[in-house]
Formats: structure tokens, sequence, C-alpha cells
């Protein structure tokens, strides 16, 4: 940041760290705004320090990138240095209160990053969670499929002839030949 000049604090207003500053303050500070109840209403609060936009760019500015977000490393904590970094998109997705963490052989991680690590559809995982399938099976490959999954498989087959058996196995959770007899007990 450049020296102040007459009438310019910092001269970063409008800019897209500004504005994650911004946001941050009226997420913690307004509690006439929507998202309020999921911050300040859980008494997600921002350190003294931060309160001025100076020092959170002393402290997070250079280690920003466009395209980041901020993200609180404990989800329940603070917004302070010590409680935040920047964060893709997708890091950010796996540190919300609402993701369901499964540990399975002495390793926790979120159902999506399960399904993609077991190749197996991730809601495939939450139905056999919600009916409390023993941990053993919760990652297999599915060998049958139900009504309405079948039904997919048609309509999606329909709309893109090109997909391979294999994109829909990943997409369904199943092997390759449950989607072959699948389509074929479908076309006879």
């Amino acid at each position: 940041m450049s020296k102040k000049r007459k009438g310019i604090t910092h001269g970063m207003t409008g800019t897209r760290l500004y504005s994650v500053w911004s946001g941050m303050k009226t997420r913690c500070l307004n509690s006439r705004t929507a998202a309020f109840k999921n911050y300040g209403g859980r008494r997600i609060s921002i350190c003294n320090e931060w309160l001025s936009f100076e020092n959170f760019y002393r402290d997070m500015g250079r280690a920003y990138e466009e395209g980041l977000f901020l993200e609180r490393i404990d989800n329940d904590g603070n917004y302070s240095p010590e409680n935040c970094k920047w964060a893709t998109w997708h890091e950010q997705s796996r540190n919300k209160r609402t993701n369901r963490f499964v540990t399975y052989e002495g390793e926790t991680k979120c159902l999506m990053d399960w399904a993609k690590k077991m190749a197996v559809h991730v809601e495939t995982i939450r139905s056999r969670l919600r009916v409390k399938i023993s941990p053993d099976r919760l990652f297999k490959k599915s060998t049958t499929l139900n009504k309405i999954q079948v039904q997919r498989i048609k309509l999606i087959k329909q709309i893109n002839p090109k997909i391979t058996l294999q994109q829909l196995a990943d997409m369904f959770g199943v092997s390759n030949s449950t989607i072959y007899r699948t389509l074929n007990k479908e076309s006879s």
C-alpha cells in the first residue's frame, strides 16, 4: 500500500481483497444480513486488529492471489491471523459445518473425498449411511441399481450417446458390468 494522501486511506477500496475484508465484517457484525446467523449469530468474531483494513492487509494481503477465498481453519473459530488462510474453492468446500465426515480404516475424510478415492458415487455413500450399512460395506461397488438409477442411466445415455460405460459406472458407483447388463436389459 502506498503512503496516505489527503482523502485516501489505503487506495484498496473496490479491490477483491477489500471486498473479502468487508464481507467478513458484514457477516460477523451486521445482524440485518442473511449470513449473520451463520457467523455473528454463532458468536464468530473478528480479532480487534482486523477491524482495520490496513492490519488485515498487513497479515493476509501479501499471500492473497486472485481466485482464493478467506477460510477459517477451525470452522467454529474466529477471524484472526492464527485461524485464517487463503484457500481455493475446492479446499474451502471441504471445511463446512454441513459436511459429513466418515472414518474408515483409521482415516477421516468428507464424503466427497471418500467418493473420489473409492470411485463410489457420493449419493450411494449417503444412502448407505442413512440405512446404517456397516463401514466394511460402505465403499463397495454395488452390483444392482434401483429403478430410478436405471431410468437416469437410460436418460443420460439418450442425451449423451458417447458417454462410456466407465463414466456411467463412476457416476453411479457400480461396476462396468452392472452398467452393461442394465443397458442390455433395457434395450431388450
